[in-house]
């Protein structure tokens, strides 16, 4: 049904449900029509079942869009925010009788769903106020690409930014999460609050880890967060992720997560042998030459990985980095205590909207 002033969705004729249609049982209605539904952008729920009264089966079930009826207004004149109204009287509706002589469920009733911009007589009277659309848009920034698919995506809520204005001197960056069905990696953006307990400032789904994917989040992160950069950013050795922050994050202080870096000194050969006595090294703040000893005596002067680590040891070696407020942490271990929460809401098999 397509009244003056109203517009339906197109949808193939296959999934339209049409006057007479027969089904076996109301299940199999419900997901016919919630799929019908689907394709044309709306939800449904059963507003009516009525039953025989001698053998309790059901005869007549309705079902209407998420968006029938109106809201009640209230009488009481007080002084409130404008809020999105979720009913707009929509007219969609199918209806099914039970026929006896054919054992089925048919359909006697059908109403096609009206674009709702049209139906509610434009833009501005639609589910939503603009306040919504500026909160929203300020907690999502998203980047897709020349065919408008999504690339990249960050959020941070009021609270996240909350806590970015009291605890946001030291963050954790961490990418070595799960990826979701997509193969977009997981960056949660973390911190400390004062009785040293993970808080979460933002959160990121990105398509790649390249230098132009860090270098949009950093970014997107300096724009939702209130005040000034983070004195420290904590991430694992990554090229890409320190070029990132070099560009957008030039006062803050870089450091490498050493439990990262400690744990590649036993995958590298030559260097198992000699671990615990560079760790005592690494921890004690022995001197250089100490370090050049320990190297020496053990042949690994040469050892081309070990010379490149030691090359960056202003971003990782405790005695380097004491002079920056770090909130006791090192590493991005912080991180790896929540991925146990995480891993409740991300894997392989998970899809954008199953997360949110």
């Amino acid at each position: 049904m397509e009244c003056e002033g109203q517009v339906t969705p197109e949808v193939s004729s296959e999934l339209k449900p049409k006057l007479g249609l027969e089904f076996d049982c109301y299940e199999d209605v419900f997901n016919f029509y919630n799929m019908y539904a689907t394709k044309a952008g709306f939800g449904i729920w059963c507003s009516t079942t009525r039953t025989c009264t001698f053998t309790g089966e059901v005869t007549r079930k309705e079902y209407v869009c998420c968006k029938q009826g109106y809201a009640l207004t209230s009488t009481v004149s007080r002084k409130r925010r404008q809020r999105g109204c979720t009913r707009t009287g929509c007219k969609a509706k199918l209806a099914i009788l039970k026929v006896n002589e054919k054992n089925k469920y048919i359909v006697v009733g059908f109403n096609e769903v009206s674009l709702l911009e049209v139906q509610a007589g434009g833009l501005e009277n639609v589910g939503f106020v603009r306040r919504d659309v500026y909160n929203y848009a300020r907690d999502v920034r998203g980047e897709v690409d020349s065919e408008g698919r999504m690339r990249n995506i960050f959020w941070a809520d009021a609270r996240s930014r909350r806590a970015y204005e009291f605890f946001g001197d030291v963050v954790v960056f961490d990418t070595t999460f799960n990826t979701n069905c997509y193969g977009m990696v997981f960056a949660p953006l973390l911190g400390v609050n004062n009785h040293r307990q993970t808080v979460l400032f933002g959160c990121a789904f990105l398509t790649s880890e390249t230098t132009d994917s860090f270098v949009w989040l950093l970014e997107e992160f300096k724009k939702a967060m209130p005040g000034e950069p983070p004195k420290m950013i904590i991430t694992d050795q990554d090229a890409a992720i320190s070029k990132a922050i070099a560009l957008t994050l030039p006062t803050t202080f870089h450091r490498y997560c050493i439990w990262h870096i400690l744990n590649k000194f036993m995958e590298k050969p030559g260097i198992g042998e000699c671990f615990s006595e560079m760790c005592k090294c690494i921890w004690g703040m022995d001197t250089k030459e100490k370090w050049d000893e320990i190297v020496t005596s053990n042949g690994l002067k040469d050892h081309p990985w070990l010379s490149s680590i030691h090359a960056l040891r202003e971003n990782w070696v405790p005695s380097y980095v004491k002079h920056v407020f770090s909130a006791w942490m090192s590493s991005s271990q912080q991180a790896e205590s929540c991925h146990a929460f995480f891993k409740q809401y991300i894997n392989r098999k998970n899809t954008l909207m199953e997360f949110i």
